[in-house]
């Protein structure tokens, strides 16, 4: 034997000699000092030349054999010879050759020894087979990729021996199957020349540039350990690598991380990207003229499948277009469109959709499935849906998440241009106004435009019927969440979705009611899994679900929609009834996902579901108890979330249900939850008791997110073994529980998989040694309450131990304004940061927290008065991605904040500016020499953005009030040391705890007996009714609170009323007025335009069919409801409009037309025939009431021809005098403010009777110029009467000559004019007489009107008694130099302290100029934007001087 395994073979020398040749082979891979193995028994040739019939002509396909069994070696007569090779290799060599041709099986395994062998033995044919192999090898499909520890092997074997094919074709092989080659663990182990020869590959393909970069930098960083012993210019020639990357292309929020560890290549990047923002075009043109186009080219192949370019802010719609347009040409084309651009208005969007078009008629992208645009704001996304639908026809999701610039008008352009899409993601963040808030006050602004409004994407809303199905018949997930912009109109233009939509997600979507949710659901009856948390969703939408479908054809119990519901979110609709809710929980009876939390959910609901697939149950924050929830859970084997945070009825039996098992309920839950489930996510909060808890262990093993509320208390030992009873545990959360050094350090320690640490007011004894651990994994850290110790030097400790993304601090009194660059340069990919009540950060100002350029979501409230004016637009310009800001004016240097240049943002969602109040804390123990007041918030303004307008909302923070007893001696006692421990907002969650002794048992201690000893809420009475069980009562005593507008027309009534909503919160306005009731006359009828209503909700404009009568009582039965519904939304309704008759018909509980319209049996028509009238001699009609009763004939007008039959109708039926009838009931019931249906206030806008006499002229003259002759052309009728619908309009009638002459002069040839407008022009005497004519009777006829609506206002004042508040706007019209702040002064001010004295109880009061009223507290100063904004006013003078505006 040699030093290796030996395979000996005896070989035939010849054919005729009967003598062997023995093959001694060395096997050179056996290690020496290894245990010799047995050798191997000889195997002679005969017995391999049995495997093939022939042999020798196979043995003679090798050269090595060729030469060793003939020619000079067999003359020599050695019988004996001794080679050295893999003895793998050869073994598999031997069996090629005398195995039969065709059952040769290359694999991974046998690929490198069949090639070793073939090599060393020469075997040609089998070297082309392993060739033929590994080509086909390579071309097959990703998911049978080979495996890279093969593939490495390989390459080292290729270059070991020259073969050129391995070299050339794995760095393609690698490059189009990337995605999964990072994903491997021996990705670091790649070869630095492979590697760098796959990034080089065009077909290198990737979701995206930081998928590229970020496995670039891991192997790095595996790697430079190796070249530590190695020369300076290896590391160098590996960080070579990073110059492939496409570093303009990189998410900023990567971007920013990179400087943490990568100081000079991330600061690189970030700068880069920030150029790139400043000017896009620019950037473009100097790529061009660098010849660096294609680092701006986004990496698509044809084996791409995902697009991932979310989190780019620098992405513009010409890198778009440019990443899939072929290179040739490409600069050209570029050049061309720029400078066809540039002489346009808007020369930002470098559209080449033309050769777009051209280029995909020869190739597309057709493996992409995913494209992910979100956080990409400068993205044109009309033209972006342009760029899909003509480059990814295979497309499937698409998501533009947080993209306030995507409309809902480009949703309907995707739908209509991309119907092959299955999934859109619209999502955008939630509205921050909390409803533990009143809202004092809110207006809304239109948005202004955000983008161009190219002509190409224009597309004009689908229509929703029938014909369009065939269209959307692939698009099953709809995710619209926070969305607050969407309407019931979009809602019901979504319903084109019909046949295909089966998941929807409109969370927080405020704008939609519960009716318009409801027309969806009975449209779209194959949804099934639905988001509807925070929305309107209520009883009415419940009783669709529920409802049978007739047209479905399943079986009878699949009839009901909410029994195929498989996802169901509701949290936080506060709109469904206790009956609805128990009606609903009967019929979703397989749903896997249902949350519940903060809804009317009971025991008896509970009870009633009797499903048992449920994965997903969230009841936290209702009233349910064990007693419903302990058979759910038995029944729910595969439950795997569990969330019962804030039940605090847990422990007791809610409503009248009956106990389904005997003994401890309690101990039968847990035993429940143990036995049954192996949950992976749990919320527990109050009745989980520290000792029993401890039997839910068994239940843990899998759980990955856990949160631990009040109510619930872990004990140390629970807390500290947690890593070992959760190993997969991923999110820690833990508020009010007692915690020590201990317990943290174990936590992160151990507990290798956390990526979240929350912990909230917690009580123990915790100091900075808690965080002298190092946690690799964790990114989210918020330490709220817990660590009033920390200082500069702690914080530093954490950002040595800790890569944070997210960061929360509260109580950090130590920290100052060197913190600032502690955490800009620790943490520079920081997107969320929440600083409050941290000592003295922002005393110097804000500088270094605006280099975290990746932030998302920055909090600072009481962190230093050093917060300069220009906050705002340092924000929004410095941090591309900001989209929540959170600031407190105790923190402005200079009392105040300035407008922001850029109010629309493009990222910016939420702008909220806190305002507090020194109050004395109940808790506090006194000191002597010290202050016992704490600032608290009291208001809040919040700006909120949307994709059409934007808000601007004052909310007042509603006191704590503790229900319930007052807490006793000793728990008063209790609460001071809580106080001292944990700070006031500890104390203030735990007040209501303890309000009766405990009653579940003497185990519970300390806060676990304040957790269990918690009063359960009030329960619903059963025998309430529905509508009382989801509208809360009105604060309101009494008749419920309206205002209302008057005046003659003319007087500014409507801007008076868009002016209130400025000043009061919930503003809508129910529109009075006779005509604009009616559609069409926009112009004559002088409606309120669009931009002019400026977001405030406008009613009863353009609802009623011109040909229809609309009468006093029509008028009361359509606003009345309307009126209600404001009322209960919590907002306030301004009726307004000229037409006194229909406000007397609003605010009266009688009218005169219910009493004759309810009359039955009238027999009018034959008493007509009797006394020879006919029921169309008007005229007649009038003159025979006259002789039956002339007063009541005197108190109407001729024309008034419904009347006069009305009360004809009521004589000849009742025999009473319509007058006697009047002066009686009516004289008693209608018309007086003490009878009135609501609590009116009453403004009656006025002026000089000259003042609007000349308005009135000068606004007929503008009606002319807008096109009011056209207006009414087009209902021209020479047929029609002007004493019904529309017509009766003053400006038709007074046409009737003009346009009689017109049209015959017309007809006749004459005139070949289409337009009317045109008359003003023309230079027939006839035809200009007539319209000058007409237009002087329009006037005449106006001012006339003006006389009657101001006599009817004095007769209201004076004989109805009604308290009209009388406005003189005369200087507001009359003055030469009137601007708005004269209006302002003389109109809008007066009428606000006239409301606000009105609604001076009410908590919708707001006080936005500053005066002092009672139930307002004082806003502070802000100055520029606000005032400007809240005013009302159109100009930035006051601005641009600095005045100052109490809010």
């Amino acid at each position: 034997m040699h030093d290796g395994a030996s395979f000996a073979a005896a070989a035939a020398a010849g054919e005729d000699d009967g003598g062997t040749v023995v093959l001694e082979i060395t096997d050179t891979s056996f290690i020496a000092g290894e245990a010799d193995p047995s050798p191997p028994p000889p195997v002679s040739v005969d017995d391999l030349a049995g495997l093939d019939t022939l042999p020798y002509p196979t043995i003679s396909s090798s050269s090595y054999f060729r030469v060793l069994l003939g020619g000079s070696f067999s003359e020599s007569g050695r019988a004996h010879v001794q080679i050295s090779c893999n003895l793998e290799a050869a073994v598999q060599v031997l069996i090629y050759l005398f195995e039969p041709s065709g059952s040769l099986t290359i694999t991974h395994h046998t690929f490198l020894p069949l090639m070793e062998g073939g090599l060393f033995l020469a075997v040609e044919n089998l070297l082309t087979e392993c060739e033929r192999w590994f080509c086909t090898m390579s071309c097959q499909s990703s998911s049978l990729l080979a495996p890279l520890d093969f593939l490495i092997e390989t390459w080292y074997f290729a270059q070991e021996h020259g073969i050129t094919y391995v070299q050339d074709i794995c760095p393609g092989y690698l490059a189009q199957n990337f995605v999964q080659v990072i994903s491997r663990r021996l990705f670091v182990k790649i070869p630095y020349d492979l590697l760098y020869s796959t990034i080089e590959c065009p077909c290198l393909t990737v979701d995206s540039e930081k998928q590229l970069c970020k496995a670039i930098l891991c192997w790095i960083s595996e790697n430079m350990q190796c070249c530590e012993e190695q020369p300076p210019n290896s590391v160098d020639h590996q960080l070579y690598l990073l110059n492939k990357v496409k570093i303009c292309l990189l998410p900023l929020e990567f971007a920013a991380g990179t400087k943490r560890n990568w100081a000079e290549f991330g600061s690189k990047v970030e700068s880069r990207i920030i150029n790139l923002l400043k000017d896009s075009l620019q950037t473009v043109l100097d790529a061009i003229a660098d010849d660096d186009l294609e680092s701006y080219r986004v990496r698509i192949t044809e084996y791409s499948k995902k697009i991932v370019l979310s989190g780019c802010p620098q992405i513009t719609t010409e890198i778009l277009y440019i990443s899939v347009l072929p290179p040739a040409n490409l600069d050209a084309l570029l050049n061309k469109s720029i400078g066809s651009s540039c002489a346009q208005v808007d020369y930002r969007n470098i559209i080449l959709y033309n050769e777009l078009e051209e280029a995909v008629k020869t190739s597309s992208f057709g493996n992409v499935h995913m494209v992910d645009l979100s956080k990409c704001p400068n993205v044109h996304f009309s033209a972006a849906i342009d760029w899909l639908k003509l480059a990814f026809p295979e497309l499937r999701i698409f998501r533009a998440s947080f993209c306030l610039t995507f409309q809902f008008e480009d949703l309907l352009y995707l739908l209509l241009t991309c119907p092959w899409i299955d999934e859109i993601d619209l999502s955008i963040d939630t509205s921050t106004i909390a409803q533990t808030h009143s809202v004092i006050s809110s207006r809304f602004e239109g948005r202004g435009a955000m983008k161009p409004k190219l002509t190409r994407y224009y597309v004009q809303d689908p229509p929703c019927d029938t014909t369009m199905n065939s269209y959307f018949s692939n698009i099953s997930k709809l995710i619209l969440e926070g969305r607050n912009d969407i309407t019931d109109v979009d809602l019901l233009k979504i319903s084109i979705l019909k046949n295909s939509l089966c998941y929807i997600n409109i969370k927080n979507c405020t704008l939609l009611t519960d009716d318009g949710i409801s027309k969806l659901l009975l449209k779209c009856m194959k949804i099934h899994s639905m988001v509807l948390s925070y929305t309107s969703f209520g009883n009415q939408s419940i009783q669709t679900l529920c409802t049978s479908n007739p047209l479905d054809s399943m079986d009878e119990c699949r009839h009901v929609m909410a029994f195929r519901m498989q996802e169901l979110h509701l949290d936080g609709c506060k709109g469904i009834g206790y009956a609805a809710m128990s009606q609903l929980m009967s019929n979703v009876n397989i749903t896997n996902f249902l949350c519940l939390r903060e809804t009317s959910l009971t025991d008896g609901a509970l009870c009633n579901f009797v499903g048992s697939s449920l994965e997903y149950l969230d009841i936290s924050e209702t009233v349910v108890s064990m007693v419903s929830l302990a058979p759910v859970i038995r029944r729910n084997s595969n439950l795997r979330c569990l969330k019962a945070a804030g039940c605090r009825n847990l422990l007791f039996k809610h409503g009248e249900v009956d106990v389904l098992s005997g003994g401890n309920i309690y101990g039968d839950f847990l035993q429940e939850i143990t036995s049954t489930c192996c949950l992976e996510d749990v919320e527990m909060g109050w009745a989980f008791c520290p000792i029993r808890v401890t039997t839910l262990i068994p239940s843990f093993s899998k759980v990955r997110k856990m949160t631990i509320g009040l109510g619930t208390t872990l004990p140390e030992n629970i807390l500290c073994a947690l890593p070992e009873i959760c190993p997969f545990l991923e999110s820690l959360v833990l508020r009010f529980q007692m915690i020590s050094d201990k317990v943290v350090r174990n936590l992160l320690e151990s507990s290798t998989k956390l990526w979240v640490l929350c912990l909230f007011s917690c009580l123990g004894n915790l100091t900075s040694f808690s965080f002298q651990i190092k946690a690799p994994v964790l990114r989210i850290l918020r330490l709220e309450w817990i660590t009033p110790w920390m200082t500069n030097d702690d914080l530093a400790v954490l950002i040595q131990n800790y890569n944070l993304v997210e960061l929360s601090l509260s109580g950090c009194k130590l920290l100052d304004s060197n913190s600032q660059e502690l955490i800009s340069s620790g943490w520079p990919n920081l997107t969320c940061l929440h600083l409050e009540e941290c000592g003295q950060i922002t005393l110097d100002g804000v500088s270094s927290i605006l280099n975290c350029k990746a932030l998302e979501d920055l909090l600072l409230r009481h962190t230093g008065k050093g917060i300069g004016r220009t906050i705002i637009t340092d924000a929004i310009t410095e941090l591309p991605l900001l989209r929540k800001l959170a600031l407190d004016l105790c923190d402005a240097s200079e009392e105040g904040y300035d407008s922001p240049n850029n109010p629309e943002g493009k990222m910016m969602r939420t702008i909220t500016m806190s305002r507090c109040k020194s109050v004395r804390s109940c808790f506090e123990l006194h000191r002597e020499g010290s202050s016992n007041s704490k600032p608290v918030h009291k208001e809040t303004i919040v700006l909120e953005w949307s994709s059409r307008q934007l808000r601007t909302t004052i909310e007042k923070t509603q006191p704590y009030k503790p229900k319930g007893p007052k807490p006793t001696t000793e728990k008063r006692a209790y609460y001071a040391l809580l106080l001292w421990a944990t700070g006031v907002r500890a104390a203030q969650a735990l007040i209501g705890a303890a309000r009766r002794p405990a009653t579940g048992g003497a185990h519970l201690t300390g806060m676990a007996h304040l957790a269990a000893s918690a009063a359960p809420l009030p329960s619903p009475d059963p025998d309430a009714g529905e509508e009382a069980s989801h509208s809360p009562p009105s604060p309101q005593k009494g008749r419920r609170k309206v205002v209302v507008v008057m005046g003659a027309t003319g007087a500014g009534k409507s801007r008076l009323a868009v002016d209130l909503a400025s000043h009061f919160a919930g503003v809508e306005v129910v529109s009075a007025d006779s005509m604009q009731v009616y559609r069409g006359l926009d112009v004559l009828t002088n409606k309120v335009p669009l931009h002019e209503q400026k977001g405030v909700p406008h009613h009863l404009l353009s609802v009623i069919d011109p040909s229809v009568e609309f009468t006093s009582r029509d008028f009361r039965d359509h606003a009345v409801p309307i009126i209600e519904g404001i009322l209960d939304r919590g907002g306030l309704p301004v009726i307004v409009g000229g037409t006194n008759f229909y406000i007397q018909a609003l605010v009266s509980p009688f009218l005169f037309d219910d009493m004759a319209q309810d009359i039955e049996g009238l027999t009018f028509s034959d008493h007509l025939d009797e006394i020879g009238l006919d029921n169309d001699d008007e005229a007649g009609l009038y003159e025979h009431l006259k002789k039956i009763d002339p007063v009541a004939a005197q108190r109407i007008h001729p024309n008034n021809h419904r009347k006069i039959k009305r009360y004809l109708e009521l004589y000849e039926s009742t025999g009473a005098l319509p007058s006697d009838l009047f002066q009686g009931q009516a004289t008693e019931k209608w018309g007086r403010p003490s009878n009135s249906r609501f609590d009116c206030c009453f403004l009656w806008v006025d002026a000089d009777l000259h003042v609007l006499d000349r308005y009135v002229n000068e606004r007929v003259d503008c009606m002319i110029d807008d096109g009011l002759l056209d207006e009414v052309c087009n209902i021209y009728d020479r047929e029609a009467t002007y004493t019904q619908g529309l017509r009766q309009a003053i400006g038709v009638r007074e046409f009737d000559e003009f346009f009689r002459f017109y049209f015959t002069r017309k007809e006749t040839g004459e005139i070949k004019m289409d337009s009317c407008t045109t008359m003003v022009g023309l230079h027939d005497d006839n035809l200009k007489g007539l319209l000058d004519e007409a237009v002087s009777q329009l006037k005449a006829n106006t001012r006339r009107l003006v006389r009657r609506q101001r006599r009817r206002l004095r007769r209201l004042n004076k004989d109805f008694e009604w308290n009209l508040h009388h406005i003189d706007a005369t200087e507001a019209f009359y003055s030469d130099g009137a601007t708005a702040d004269t209006w302002n002064m003389k109109v809008v001010k007066p009428c606000v302290d006239i409301v606000r004295g009105f609604l001076s109880d009410d908590t919708i009061l707001a006080s936005r100029d500053g005066s002092s009223v009672t139930g307002s507290p004082r806003m502070p100063v802000i100055t520029g934007y606000f005032g400007e904004r809240m005013s009302g006013s159109n100009t930035s003078k006051a601005a641009a001087t600095g005045k100052e505006y109490n809010v």
